[in-house]
């Protein structure tokens, strides 16, 4: 069986093609039913060692669609680490973003009670 991640990157060669780049989520498609918000979401918890490490990169998150695709977005680690203390990070050292995948809210964090906004690194 081929997982979410495995189906994501796929995705991902077509799109970049090769090199892969080093700074890559992916994530599933959570409906309302299965997410504590109620709401349409996608979840990434990405290594702050990662992202400290490699400032000039992107991360590379891609969500699973609900009929199919990904929607990708380009973050770039700058973005991510100026906005460090606006994220959930009580997890294992991990940024944990849990993205809106619904309209009225598209990609912006539900975890933080800063809702940071994801929409402009939509590729």
């Amino acid at each position: 069986m081929v997982s979410t991640r495995q189906r994501g990157l796929k995705h991902l060669d077509g799109f970049v093609g090769p090199p892969r780049p080093v700074c890559i989520a992916v994530s599933r498609f959570f409906p309302p039913a299965q997410s504590w918000t109620g709401r349409a979401t996608w979840w990434f918890n990405l290594p702050i060692d990662k992202v400290e490490r490699l400032p000039h990169e992107d991360y590379y998150l891609l969500g699973e669609l609900e009929k199919g695709g990904y929607v990708r977005l380009r973050v770039p680690n700058r973005f991510l680490l100026a906005n460090m203390e606006h994220f959930d990070t009580k997890y294992r050292q991990m940024i944990c973003l849990h993205l809106a995948a619904y309209e009225d809210n598209w990609l912006v964090d539900e975890r933080s009670p800063d809702r940071v906004d994801f929409s402009e690194s939509e590729v």
